[in-house]
């Protein structure tokens, strides 16, 4: 009968050890687990903060394992997940009056994804200018582009397409479909290097009288 007690009074011990939520939890090597707030560790031993039995000291070669609390494993995760999509998006607007009245407009607009082993990019522009309530500036740009690494991932194929047309330059629109090879000579944050061309089809149609013309072309990028 009494040990029965003692084996009901460690089970209730366990219970409520492990019923804090929001505490480490510490598995031992005979399978027991304990919750609670570990306020102290160093190689010989840990000291856990518990709610049923107040500081309690094990031995770090009785502990199989230790896992945080689940809001620590929440930060965690997030810090150690980097950031896929990089975006930036810019507006502006400025307008001047004088002798004459000047007035421009420009939006940026940048997106990048990489993973370890694809990247994708777009980038989209347009400008904007009238002098004098007559326009003197029109033009945009417009760029998408594709990598794939492969070769211990230094090496990598990519596909890009370009479109863009500026009014005042006679060029109603002009298209470069493109694609090429390039290595990454260093890739982390610190330092940054590589190489790449590419080769494409330049087709421009343009908005006077002059022929459309369509010529191969060579995209060097270091």
């Amino acid at each position: 009968m009494k040990s029965k007690l003692n084996l009901i009074t460690i089970s209730l011990w366990l219970l409520l050890l492990s019923a804090n939520t929001s505490a480490e939890e510490i598995y031992l090597n005979n399978g027991d687990k304990i919750s609670g707030e570990i306020i102290k560790q160093d190689k010989e031993a840990i000291i856990v903060k518990t709610r049923a039995m107040g500081n309690i000291s094990i031995k770090t070669d009785f502990v199989k394992e230790i896992i945080p609390d689940q809001e620590n494993r929440l930060a965690q995760t997030k810090k150690d997940t980097p950031e896929l999509w990089k975006k930036e998006i810019s507006f502006g607007y400025n307008e001047s009056r004088g002798n004459t009245e000047n007035s421009q407009l420009s939006f940026n607009l940048f997106a990048n994804r990489k993973t370890e082993d694809n990247e994708f990019t777009a980038r989209a522009n347009t400008y904007y200018s009238s002098s004098d309530k007559t326009m003197d500036s029109q033009k945009w740009y417009t760029m998408l582009r594709y990598a794939y690494s492969f070769g211990a991932r230094k090496w990598y194929n990519f596909y890009r397409l370009e479109a863009d047309h500026d009014k005042f330059a006679n060029i109603d629109h002009r298209i470069i479909p493109a694609a090429g090879l390039g290595y990454w000579y260093s890739d982390t944050p610190a330092w940054k290097a590589m190489t790449e061309a590419a080769l494409g089809l330049e087709q421009t149609n343009f908005k006077q009288q002059t022929k459309d013309s369509d010529q191969l072309v060579l995209i060097p990028r270091a």
